[in-house]
């Protein structure tokens, strides 16, 4: 089993909220007929499936690739990885590019540069030049859209370089990109102001369209300021754009500045001070949850954490009390109240590890975790033995891809994890399930 969706062509059900099901469901889609209005959306035909097993579809990557896969081997001369000089796609709007054959069903079309996002392309497919097929089903079209490109920033609050002096700080933040983008270009939609001067700001990807960044140099003076941090997707090619304004108290004010939780992994609250604190002060009754006890705290710079020893829910009011000292013994000399929400976890399967559990005659335990689930609902699928090399033409061992062609649901079984009444299902609990009484082992 796996949980992750490694085919365009798939779709994978959603989570429910007190079960959940182990299992990949394939939906095999079909291609549409031949004459299309390309200005608008519209079904497929589901006709063309005697001869289209998938193809791609929704919405995609403006790196993606595009695919159509047919129903049965074709029967001429393949020759894998290299470009054809057929044309069997073509595109409205045009697309630039090349094909080129997979494996002995799947043909790929491969653009010669990223798509424009947020664009609905129709495909057309030359059916009639790989087979003979009724006149009706010589061309097929379908279509599938570009991801609309957005930015999303999260930013931190003020830090201090050095405990000698608090007149230089810093701002560290992150920024997701909603799909792949020049980085070069991404490295410049971020920029940040101090009373109307440019702040260097340094951007570093993190994996995945993630980037994290920090704002240099920011001043703390005598008087209260603002950091004004803006984004403008202009040169992504998107019109996306906001900005974010961050409080710089004056220098010698010592307060509590912000109170956030964060939810994941675990839950913690975090109280941000205009001043970086002193780690070995004694924490007892000057910071507390509402109705929340045994806790424990820890301090690193500016910041004081507060672990609760369970994980909350609802929305709980968080306290920070007078006498709370600075690096250098100054005491806050006010309180400060905030509502803040806390979330559980929401219901979900993982299965811990990686690799393929091969069941044999003297039985396999299958090891997974849950939370938040009374109940999860196991789907056991069968490949069938005649069909083994076909289903390794597209999958690894622990594969998932378009099973309904190779194989058919053979078992369906409801494991309640509510039985233990010690457990706390509302966190991450691991099950070990015996698939010797699911799974058949076949000589």
């Amino acid at each position: 089993m796996n949980t992750t969706n490694n085919d365009s062509f798939d779709k994978v059900k959603r989570i429910s909220h007190t079960t959940v099901k182990l299992f990949f469901v394939l939906m095999v889609v079909v291609v549409a007929s031949c004459s299309r209005n390309t200005n608008k959306a519209f079904e497929v035909d589901p006709a063309f499936g005697a001869y289209i097993s998938g193809y791609t579809a929704g919405t995609v990557s403006k790196a993606n690739t595009i695919r159509v896969r047919l129903a049965a081997d074709y029967s001429g001369h393949v020759k894998l990885n290299e470009p054809l000089k057929e044309n069997y796609f073509s595109f409205e709007p045009a697309i630039k590019g090349k094909t080129y054959w997979l494996d002995s069903r799947t043909l790929e079309f491969v653009p010669d540069a990223h798509l424009p996002s947020a664009q609905l392309y129709t495909a057309s497919f030359a059916l009639d030049k790989l087979m003979e097929v009724p006149d009706k089903f010589e061309t097929f079209q379908f279509q599938f859209r570009t991801r609309a490109l957005g930015v999303f920033v999260k930013t931190g609050e003020p830090e201090t370089y050095s405990n000698v002096n608090l007149t230089r700080q810093f701002i560290e933040g992150e920024f997701f990109v909603t799909d792949v983008a020049d980085s070069a270009k991404v490295k410049t939609i971020l920029h940040a102001t101090q009373n109307g001067k440019e702040l260097k700001v340094q951007v570093t990807p993190n994996g995945d369209n993630k980037y994290n960044f920090v704002i240099h140099n920011v001043v703390r003076g005598d008087a209260m300021s603002f950091v004004n941090i803006q984004w403008d997707g202009k040169p992504l090619g998107t019109e996306f754009k906001g900005e974010k304004k961050i409080m710089i108290p004056k220098l010698g004010h010592f307060f509590p500045t912000n109170i956030t939780v964060e939810q994941q992994p675990e839950q913690v609250v975090k109280i941000h001070f205009s001043d970086p604190l002193d780690p070995n002060q004694t924490l007892i009754g000057l910071a507390g949850i509402d109705g929340v006890s045994g806790m424990t705290t820890s301090i690193t710079g500016h910041n004081l954490y507060l672990f609760p020893s369970y994980r909350v829910s609802d929305e709980k009011k968080v306290t920070v009390y007078t006498g709370i000292r600075n690096f250098n013994g100054k005491k806050t000399t006010f309180e400060k109240s905030e509502l803040v929400r806390f979330e559980d976890i929401k219901p979900a399967v993982r299965i811990p590890g990686k690799g393929v559990i091969i069941p044999n005659t003297q039985g396999t335990v299958f090891p997974f975790e849950a939370v938040n689930l009374k109940a999860v609902e196991v789907h056991v699928t069968q490949i069938f033995e005649k069909n083994i090399v076909q289903f390794l033409q597209i999958n690894n061992l622990s594969g998932s891809s378009q099973l309904k062609r190779v194989g058919r649901e053979v078992k369906v079984k409801t494991i309640r994890l509510d039985e233990n009444t010690k457990l706390n299902l509302h966190e991450w609990n691991r099950f070990n399930l015996d698939i010797s009484n699911i799974v058949k082992v076949e000589p």
